[in-house]
């Protein structure tokens, strides 16, 4: 059986499903704090985090003798005390003699995709924009805000088994984080007998080229990013339809019955890369793209299904057969069998895309996101727009209060000339007049060829590229040297970086993870090779380069913490 709390769930549903875990041979997984029947004969793996509400609990748990052995996995590490407090709950429930291991796993973050994690989702709103720059938040709050992000990048790096080269830009959070990284990473290489990296400090490949650089970059660096309205089909589906954790919802149709109607009607699809060929080649793909490859593979789909029809018609025996027609009709049966699971799973995820792309469809047409995509890329790489933004606000067709609203901050954000001045009174009249509305409330295109800011800073670091003023005063943080007094004389790796990780203190979005995938994928083509190692979208023989961030927030989620932060007016 298989317990774990609400970040224990957070983190393993994406990576492992019922099938999964019943395959791992666990044949029940419940929530930590829910009524659990005794299974005396049964082992338990417990995953959770060492927090006092959890480990009373489990306390609980020891002294009712729920089950027949406890194999504790705590997601971050436990502190002494707690680990004393533990061991006395044991004693107290005559249950040391169960407990079979204890274990600091250091797997404090969601994993969502091999080149793609965050550190929160139920909790995020603690670790969001909004709490990292509320001006009432107490030195304690922020310390500890500070400390747990630090913590889950320290658990990444732990995963990782790797001690990166930390850069970020100097005066902000993501500084606060690589100095309290810097030292937990200094401290744990310092204790060589318990150091969760192996080599150590004095590993010959200390300036390797095999070391990823982790750079931490602050959200105030570039807000337009996340009021964007996106275009890719990975986006689209998170912005437009909250997917959340790789799972989407969506309204059933046809008529409700009778259980249905006291129910909110909708139907979960998960969105895993690795059991979903036709996801993992589109994700990234502008929606046009998606919607001619859904097409394509609905004929490719009923050819295949005409073929088994025609196997079907050719099994008549009212006529009779020689040895020589059963030979041969078999032979054709045999390899339509073979060929059966990969054409169901075809249809599954073809039933699947095609309903996620008709709601797409709909709502990109409702709310005309293709044309506020358009005007938002051309804003962003500072190009003269077809019609004025005036006319955009003033028509009821282009989108709802808070797509134009996020569509003005966007040109506020990227200085256009029409949202500056007298023209920006006027753009804010209109929105005015909007907003006075009853319905007003806050609640094949490329997919963006330029460069966006995290992008362009994480490709200048990686080539270690010098004089550029952008990057020029970007602090540098080096683990693997003890001793350093002068932070100005740290001596730095030269050659380029082959792979990097691009962490945004305060959330970030999909757009801007396919941004760096596309960077990756500028770089391989153009014949960047790596140090080898790592598999899936991220690896190859390019550049790689994983994305994370505190949190990941929908454009209109994010514009709802700007406005709470009063940031709006």
């Amino acid at each position: 059986v298989l317990i774990y709390d609400r970040s224990g769930q957070d983190m393993i549903s994406p990576l492992l499903t019922v099938k999964d875990l019943r395959d791992l041979g666990v044949t029940l997984h419940l929530p930590l704090h829910s009524d659990r029947e005794p299974l005396s004969d049964v082992a338990a793996v417990y995953f959770m985090n060492p927090s006092e509400e959890n480990l009373q609990r489990l306390g609980r748990d020891l002294a009712a003798g729920l089950y027949e052995s406890y194999h504790l996995n705590f997601i971050s590490q436990i502190s002494r005390s707690k680990l004393e407090d533990l061991a006395q709950a044991a004693i107290g429930g005559n249950a040391v003699g169960q407990i079979s291991r204890v274990v600091d796993q250091y797997t404090d973050f969601i994993c969502l995709e091999e080149d793609l994690f965050v550190l929160r989702h139920h909790s995020a709103d603690s670790l969001s924009y909004k709490a990292l720059n509320r001006p009432d938040s107490s030195d304690e709050a922020m310390e500890a805000m500070l400390n747990e992000i630090a913590g889950g990048l320290f658990s990444v790096c732990v995963t990782l088994g790797a001690v990166p080269v930390i850069r970020c830009p100097a005066g902000n959070a993501a500084e606060a984080v690589a100095a309290k990284l810097d030292k937990k990473l200094r401290d744990n290489l310092r204790d060589a007998r318990n150091s969760l990296f192996t080599g150590g400090g004095d590993s010959a490949a200390q300036y390797s080229f095999q070391r990823p650089l982790l750079l931490l970059l602050d959200r105030s660096l570039d807000l337009a990013t996340m009021l964007h309205h996106p275009w890719t089909y990975q986006a689209l589906v998170h912005d437009v339809l909250g997917s959340r954790l790789n799972r989407v919802e969506l309204p059933q149709s046809g008529p409700p019955s009778h259980q249905q109607q006291q129910q909110k009607r909708t139907t979960a699809y998960d969105l895993l890369a690795e059991e979903d060929n036709f996801w993992s080649a589109q994700r990234g793909a502008p929606f046009p793209e998606v919607a001619d490859a859904v097409k394509r593979n609905l004929e490719k789909y009923k050819q295949e299904e005409e073929k088994v029809g025609r196997l079907k018609r050719s099994m008549g025996f009212d006529a009779e057969l020689d040895d020589k027609t059963v030979t041969d009709t078999m032979s054709v049966l045999n390899s339509a069998m073979s060929d059966l699971p990969a054409l169901l799973a075809m249809k599954r995820s073809l039933d699947m895309h095609t309903n996620v792309a008709t709601c797409l469809a709909e709502k990109i047409k409702a709310r005309q996101l293709d044309l506020l995509f358009e005007l938002e890329e051309k804003l962003l790489a500072k190009q003269s727009l077809d019609r004025p933004l005036v006319d955009v606000l003033a028509d009821p067709e282009a989108g709802s209060f808070e797509d134009k609203l996020r569509l003005l901050l966007v040109a506020v954000l990227s200085d256009c000339p029409q949202a500056s001045g007298a023209e920006l009174d006027e753009l804010l009249s209109q929105l005015n007049r909007l907003a006075s509305e009853p319905s007003a409330a806050l609640s094949s295109e490329s997919g963006g060829l330029h460069n966006l800011p995290a992008a362009r800073i994480a490709d200048c670091l990686m080539e270690n590229r010098a004089g550029q003023a952008e990057v020029e005063e970007y602090r540098y943080f080096d683990p693997k040297l003890h001793r350093v007094t002068d932070p100005s004389q740290i001596p730095r790796q030269k050659q380029p970086f082959q792979e990097a990780i691009v962490f945004v203190v305060g959330g970030g979005n999909y757009i801007e993870y396919q941004n760096l995938v596309d960077l990756r994928r500028t770089s391989k083509s153009s014949g960047v090779t790596g140090a080898g190692g790592g598999g899936g979208g991220s690896g190859g023989g390019g550049r790689r380069i994983t994305y994370g961030s505190t949190q990941l927030v929908t454009g209109c989620q994010f514009l709802l913490q700007l406005a709470e932060l009063g940031q709006l007016t």
